[in-house]
């Protein structure tokens, strides 16, 4: 993906689902304000990485040259307009760039973004790993309702791990989850 890529605009019902061994290079945002179901398996993970990752999916343009390295890419940004969202087997790499800080309200600010950046959001997620950020691995914004994240590996970030700027205003359900070098 070249440039900023929004799924929906919010409360349209769109969805966009991955399949196993999906691998998305990109340099900027993937906003989230409607659903993304990301479902991958054990062998075959669903990947969002830089463009300069060649471990992921090989070289995709033949005009790259260069290492992956944290902050080639924004990260992915799930809104509070966003419903349903899923994120399970999936790997997030190299994000935390400064770049497009989508707002829940519409339209965007400038700024260093998480890994993955949740705002008043509570998508499910499971059996990820997040890791070599130039930021946080996962900020918490705005309050969810409930976030449950079970069987993260957050590894290798300039900040936090897990950064919760807002708590949920009902649960907050941790469990099985590693930190490692952040």
């Amino acid at each position: 993906i070249d440039g900023d890529f929004e799924i929906g605009a919010g409360n349209t019902n769109i969805t966009l689902t991955l399949d196993p061994g999906v691998v998305i290079k990109t340099n900027n945002a993937i906003g989230v304000r409607d659903r993304l179901l990301a479902q991958g398996t054990p062998s075959s993970p669903i990947t969002f990485t830089s463009r300069y990752d060649m471990s992921a999916g090989g070289r995709t343009e033949s005009s790259l040259s260069g290492s992956p390295a944290g902050g080639q890419w924004t990260g992915l940004q799930f809104l509070n307009s966003s419903s349903s969202s899923s994120l399970n087997k999936v790997v997030v790499r190299y994000a935390g760039a400064y770049g497009t800080q989508y707002q829940p309200s519409g339209g965007a600010l400038g700024g260093q973004i998480a890994s993955v950046r949740l705002v008043g959001v509570s998508p499910t997620i499971d059996g990820i790993e997040i890791s070599q950020g130039a930021a946080d691995g996962v900020r918490l914004e705005a309050g969810a309702s409930s976030l449950n994240m079970a069987n993260i590996y957050l590894s290798s970030h300039n900040a936090y791990g897990l950064n919760a700027e807002a708590l949920p205003s009902g649960s907050l359900y941790l469990k099985g989850n590693r930190f490692g070098n952040n």
